[in-house]
C-alpha cells in the first residue's frame, strides 16, 4: 500500500511536486559552495602561512653575497687621507689618526637614490652615537664638491665628510 502525500493546504499539486524535484538540487549547491568556499579558504591560509614563514625568517646561506667574499673582513679599514669636504679650502682627514675608536665611514655620493634615503638616518644615528664616542666619517664618492655640499645642505649632515673625487678610497687595495 502506497500512500500518497498530499500537498500543504494552499498549494496546487503540481507546485509541490516540483518543490520536491528542486529541494535536492539546492541541497547540493549548498553543500558544493560549502566545500568550495572551505577549500579556497584553506589555500589562502595556506599561503599566508608561506608568505609569513619566508618574511620573518633571515636567508641564510645565499650564494653571490660579497660580503663572504670580501678581503676585508676580519681587518681593518685600508687608510685613506682625503680632504674635508667644504666650500674653502680643509685639512685632510687620515683614517688611520682614529684608530682604537669605533669608526662608521659611509661612502655616499649625490646621485645615489639609495644615498638620499639613508642619510636623515645616518644623521639621526650620529647625533645619537657621538655621546659614546663614535667616529661618523662620510666620504662623497666619486662626485663634484658642489653636489656633495649640496647634498649636506639638503639632508642637513653634520658630521664630518671628505671628498673623494677619483674614487680610490673605495677599492680594494691589492
Amino acid at each position: 500500500m502506497e500512500t500518497e502525500e498530499k500537498p500543504p493546504e494552499g498549494v496546487p499539486p503540481n507546485e509541490a511536486h516540483m518543490e520536491k524535484l528542486t529541494e535536492k538540487p539546492k541541497r547540493r549547491t549548498r553543500r558544493r559552495r560549502m566545500l568550495i568556499f572551505i577549500a579556497v579558504s584553506l589555500l589562502n591560509v595556506g599561503l599566508l602561512a608561506l608568505l609569513a614563514s619566508q618574511l620573518l625568517v633571515p636567508a641564510q646561506n645565499q650564494s653571490g653575497s660579497t660580503a663572504d667574499n670580501s678581503p676585508l673582513i676580519g681587518h681593518s679599514a685600508p687608510d685613506f687621507s682625503l680632504a674635508v669636504l667644504s666650500a674653502h679650502p680643509a685639512p685632510t682627514v687620515h683614517l688611520a689618526s682614529f684608530r682604537g675608536k669605533p669608526v662608521v665611514v659611509n661612502f655616499w655620493a649625490s646621485w645615489c637614490d639609495p644615498c638620499k634615503h639613508e642619510a636623515p638616518l645616518l644623521e639621526a644615528t650620529w647625533q645619537h652615537a657621538r655621546s659614546q664616542g663614535i667616529v661618523f666619517i662620510g666620504v662623497d664618492y666619486e662626485d663634484t664638491r658642489s653636489e656633495g655640499l649640496n647634498f649636506l645642505h639638503t639632508y642637513g649632515i653634520t658630521y664630518a665628510n671628505v671628498v673623494d673625487s677619483n674614487g680610490k678610497s673605495g677599492r680594494p687595495r691589492a
